[in-house]
């Protein structure tokens, strides 16, 4: 427990802020073309979509055709990239009230924001200016003469904001209304009779970081498993195909104790009902008081720490023994330390343990800071044992839970070093450090726990454990988890002699704990109903190429993650879950048309589709997980 307080914040920590930062770089200038070369049609490539152009003194120049337009691409930018566009424009031929027109698009999503600018000052009512929907500043409007003027775009999704400059001044603001990502098209267009010059284009915005996108738990339609899917039977034994009969899917409880203690009679029978198969049983209890009581109870036993040799050889056939966790987070709690001697350590034990009870599945759990300089070391640890485990709590007091993404990078990594054949076993977060800790976990949401849970199971987790069931000892150490009848207290507060730290909780964190029970209570039937298809292979991308299209300012370009698996009766399980704090709509398209749509564990009606459509959409709430059965 202490090695747990003391270290899986920092590496929580870490490893949601490489998730923040993904993808931020400076802006730089990608397109600065002032028309030197005579020419529009390369270095940069202006595309003509109407009417006649051409370069004259190093200028693009406009005919006069009425909606002459022409646009420019400006190649991937990275998303929520703000972007600036600078151009010199003057009139050369006629007069009156013309147009002149500047859009920037996001070619995804068609979507737009256009700028009208006239002479008139007051064409638009009060200004000569317009986005289509409401004037600009008062009087504002362009030259009517041949003097030139330097306009400049500015768009900042971060900021909600668009603007619009004519020489240094600002005449137009308006906010993010379309909820674009990015901007990359630059269209410009006359509506004719007035001759247009624009000189001087220069574009600044972002390029996508090659980094982000080979991020382990990137992209929105996950692959792992498709050739099977690595898992173990009830004793740790392990299997790459499902089998009714064997094949075992860990619903896990870290730290629990056993029967009575100060008072509080901790039954284990409150875990079975809650639909836990798994027990990592708090190790003042002896590996066979464990087993004993994980036997009564129907529960399979992982036993924390090194045990002793006589005691595996005792115990290596227990039909209750399902693993051995050697110790907790050795990545974060040995850094600075003999890391290389405490490895070798670990092979040691483990040569004699596999040696003494050959089907014993023998492992460590480990942080998850996987970002240098700990990839290395994350990575040797995590492929040393017989499984692969790992925890994540990103849901802090130190600021607003805006992503759960990374809970995708470390078990998407945890699936990509063991090259998908060792299993995958995640420990959740749904606990609390009250007060001004410097351990600043806080309280998951229902929504947000689900979301943990389904985050792990998309890219590649094949156990789930939470972190924790409340009682003494999770308060022992400044926690407070989750119970169907949590307590005040469990010891006599405040302390007293011979008892442990009590940690009182709030009635608000009283019904949170209760609530959180629930949802895990949830999640368990759910794990246990989907067994059969989570451990079946992935239905490969390429034999049913789908895709998602997302509308919304997500934090990321792709916030909605997925994973198809065959359904054991017939069609396909969609898995999905949105992984930032934002409301989105998603669109699933698929090569064929679809028969129905019906959203599991929701309590809804199947989807309304159109007669033969191969898509559907569905709107998301921040971290909400949606799991389809689809027929095609």
């Amino acid at each position: 427990m202490g090695g747990r307080r003391r270290w899986a914040w920092l590496w929580a920590a870490l490893a949601a802020a490489a998730c923040l930062l993904a993808g931020r770089a400076a802006a730089e200038v990608i397109v600065a073309d002032h028309f030197a070369d005579g020419n529009y049609t390369q270095k940069p490539r202006w595309v003509v979509e109407k009417g006649r152009f051409r370069v004259r003194n190093q200028a693009l120049v406009f005919g006069t055709e009425a909606n002459g337009a022409i646009r420019l691409d400006l190649g991937k930018t990275a998303w929520r990239s703000p972007a600036r566009v600078s151009l010199s424009l003057r009139q050369t031929q006629g007069g009156g009230n013309h147009l002149f027109t500047l859009s920037l698009a996001d070619r995804a999503t068609g979507k737009a924001y256009t700028f009208h600018a006239s002479p008139n000052r007051g064409y638009f009512g009060t200004a000569g200016i317009s986005d289509g929907k409401s004037p600009g500043k008062a009087g504002a409007r362009l030259n009517s003469g041949p003097t030139p003027q330097t306009l400049v775009v500015s768009f900042d999704p971060n900021a909600d904001c668009l603007t619009l400059l004519k020489d240094g001044k600002e005449v137009f603001r308006t906010t993010n209304h379309h909820r674009l990502g990015r901007v990359d098209r630059l269209t410009l267009s006359s509506s004719g009779t007035i001759r247009w010059e624009v000189d001087d284009v220069t574009v600044e915005a972002t390029r996508p970081d090659p980094a982000a996108a080979a991020r382990p738990g990137g992209g929105a339609v996950q692959r792992v498993y498709t050739a099977g899917v690595p898992h173990t039977d009830a004793r740790g034994r392990r299997m790459m195909a499902y089998d009714a009969g064997r094949s075992f899917f860990q619903i896990g409880i870290w730290g629990n104790p056993i029967g009575e203690v100060w008072g509080t009679n901790y039954d284990l029978k409150v875990l079975t009902d809650a639909g836990f198969n798994t027990m990592w049983p708090w190790p003042s209890w002896s590996l066979d008081q464990a087993l004993a009581h994980g036997q009564r109870a129907g529960l399979q036993v992982v036993a924390m720490n090194p045990q002793p040799e006589a005691l595996l050889r005792e115990y290596r056939d227990h039909p209750n023994l399902l693993g051995n966790v050697w110790m907790d987070e050795p990545t974060g709690s040995l850094w600075g330390k003999d890391m290389e001697g405490k490895f070798q350590e670990f092979l040691a034990y483990k040569k004699m343990a596999n040696a003494v009870a050959p089907d014993l599945c023998v492992f460590i759990n480990d942080v998850p800071w996987i970002t240098p300089p700990a990839t290395e070391w994350w990575t040797r640890w995590n492929t040393a044992g017989d499984v692969s485990c790992h925890d994540n709590y990103p849901v802090m007091h130190s600021a607003q839970t805006q992503s759960l993404g990374a809970i995708a990078d470390t078990v998407g990594l945890a699936a990509r070093v063991n090259r998908e054949q060792k299993p995958v076993w995640l420990i959740v977060g749904a606990f609390e450090q009250p007060g001004k800790s410097a351990y600043p976990f806080r309280f998951p949401t229902p929504m947000q726990l689900r979301a943990s849970v389904y985050a792990g199971l998309i890219h590649g987790a094949t156990g789930i454990i939470y972190f924790t069931w409340d009682t003494y000892v999770c308060r022992d150490g400044n926690v407070i988890g989750m119970s169907p009848d949590p307590k005040p207290a469990y010891v006599p507060s405040p302390r007293q002699e011979g008892y442990t730290h009590p940690t009182p909780a709030r009635p608000d964190q009283l019904v949170a704990s209760r609530a959180l029970w629930a949802m895990a209570t949830q999640v368990n039937r759910e794990l246990r109903e989907l067994t059969p298809a989570l451990l079946s292979p992935t239905v490969d991308p390429k034999a049913v190429p789908y895709s998602i299209a997302v509308t919304g300012l997500g934090r990321t370009e792709e916030p909605i993650h997925a994973l198809l698996k065959p359904h054991p009766e017939g069609g396909t399980v969609l898995l999905t879950v949105n992984l930032e704090d934002c409301v989105l709509d998603a669109t699933y398209t698929f090569p064929k048309a679809l028969r129905s749509v019906e959203r599991l564990y929701e309590n809804q009606l199947p989807l309304a589709l159109e007669k033969d459509a191969n898509r559907f959409s569905d709107t998301y709430e921040p971290f909400e997980t949606h799991v389809y059965r689809i027929q095609m």
